[in-house]
């Protein structure tokens, strides 16, 4: 390939030892003016000339204007043409022509390129200077010589195809009565060449010369160039699309849910409550034999239908989190915690916990779901405390961007390969009888957390306690 050079290198003899013997070589550079200089008319340019045109149009054509021959000229402006392109149905096609306008005497010009998914080479895109040429089984292009120009990365150049003992071998030429030929492989930053170029006639002869050929190589680059940011585009369209698809799928599964939650809250309500009542009736009918086995069985369906209530109330919280939020607003967080405390005052004074805090930031959030987390933070931890007097630190860092909280404790612990079940919902680690609870606080905090941009996890010891960190980003809202 054709490339653009920095300097030119001239090599000569260097001077001989007292022995007579030759020791090496001087090589000598020689650098090209700032911008290439062009030919006298009527002389063709050298290729770097070409190279340095097209590696930068914008400067050149500034620079030159109106003096640039016709077919460098076409040359920076087709270069300018397809690099501005995003689309690679608009970019076959402006290659195409743009290479018959190059080459007049070409009677046909293709575009072929490797399938990305199946890797077979296929024609993308087709010129015909004449109508008769346009069907496609009689055009003079041959796929064969283009795949040994992408195997060799080699361009290739021959007066006449049929009579040229490269490809004689080739039945493609034969069929197609491919004359005179031009290809150059489209190589970037792939391993392996995107695809290849051709220009054709169906007579033979010196129809493309050695310079026309630079000119293809050189013009390749561009190309592709052009291919491979448009099928980056496509690919960056195409996930956009697909996320997009998933984004509203997923939006209408939580809706779905939603209103599966909110039916099943709402049709169960009636029947729970018809049992409550009918068992609290019960109990009272039996009140002076708590020892019975009528007692006792009445009294395990009453609990069931209160755990069943409390199941049903926290799938509807849980579903609600997404859909049901506040708008966020500027939220100090030493407030939220001390709203959270009040909420839990009993449970704080029954179990004796000391709960220390740190100086919390102000962040955009939604008020009200900011106390149910760390309202839930604090009851897992009282809920999960030893014999031992129960501590419980509340800490925030905030780091650009983001602000991590830490609520620490110093109570059971968790077993190690548990640390990520405990955040799914109506997961327990242990029984109703040993800790009461429906098992969907921390999930409802993960939830919560997921919904303001942020992540949530636990590091913990076994018999030790355990430390809940959760991120939320650093926003604040101006008043």
């Amino acid at each position: 390939m054709v490339e653009a050079r920095n300097e030119d290198r001239n090599e000569t003899a260097a001077p001989p030892d007292r022995e007579g013997k030759q020791c090496g070589s001087v090589r000598t550079a020689v650098t090209p003016p700032e911008f290439p200089i062009l030919p006298d008319e009527g002389e063709e340019p050298e290729p770097w000339v070409i190279a340095t045109l097209t590696a930068n149009p914008d400067d050149t054509t500034v620079r030159l204007g109106s003096n640039l021959p016709r077919k460098l000229r076409g040359v920076v402006e087709l270069s300018q043409s397809i690099c501005s392109q995003l689309r690679l149905s608009e970019v076959e096609p402006r290659i195409v022509n743009g290479l018959l306008r190059m080459f007049p005497q070409a009677e046909a010009a293709a575009l072929l390129l490797v399938d990305p998914d199946t890797n077979e080479l296929r024609v993308s895109s087709i010129k015909y200077r004449h109508k008769e040429l346009a069907d496609e089984t009689r055009a003079p292009v041959s796929r064969t010589i283009a795949r040994r120009a992408m195997e060799s990365r080699e361009a290739i150049l021959s007066a006449d195809s049929r009579t040229d003992i490269r490809f004689s071998d080739v039945e493609s030429v034969i069929l197609r009565k491919v004359g005179a030929i031009m290809c150059a492989p489209l190589v970037g930053r792939s391993p392996k060449p995107v695809g290849a170029v051709q220009v054709t006639t169906s007579q033979s002869g010196e129809k493309f010369t050695a310079q026309d050929l630079d000119i293809l190589v050189t013009i390749a680059t561009p190309f592709t160039l052009a291919v491979e940011n448009a099928r980056l585009h496509e690919e960056v369209v195409r996930q956009r699309d697909l996320a997009q698809a998933q984004s509203e799928a997923l939006k209408r599964s939580n809706e779905d849910l939603e209103r599966f939650s909110y039916s099943i809250s709402h049709d169960l309500q009636a029947p729970l409550r018809a049992i409550r009542f009918h068992c609290e009736e019960l109990l009272d009918q039996f009140d002076d034999q708590p020892e019975s086995q009528v007692f006792y069985r009445v009294k395990r369906i009453q609990d069931g239908a209160m755990r069943l209530r409390r199941m049903i109330r926290d799938l509807l919280d849980y579903s609600r989190i997404s859909s049901r939020g506040d708008v966020f607003t500027s939220v100090d967080f030493n407030d939220v915690i001390d709203e959270a405390i009040r909420n839990l005052e009993t449970q704080i004074a029954q179990s004796g916990a000391k709960i220390q805090r740190a100086q919390m930031p102000e962040l955009a959030a939604d008020r009200g779901q900011m106390v149910r987390l760390l309202q839930n933070l604090i009851a897992n931890a009282i809920q999960y405390r030893t014999d031992r007097p129960l501590e419980i630190h509340i800490e925030a860092q905030v780091e650009d961007d983001v602000c991590t909280f830490r609520v620490r404790d110093n109570g059971m612990g968790i077993p190690a390969d548990q640390l990520e079940r405990v955040f799914e919902l109506f997961e327990r680690l242990h029984t109703e009888e040993e800790i009461p609870g429906s098992g969907a606080g921390l999930a409802i905090a993960k939830r919560i957390v997921e919904r303001h941009g942020g992540r949530i996890w636990v590091e913990s010891q076994l018999g030790e306690g355990s430390t809940f960190f959760f991120t939320l980003p650093n926003r604040r809202i101006e008043a």
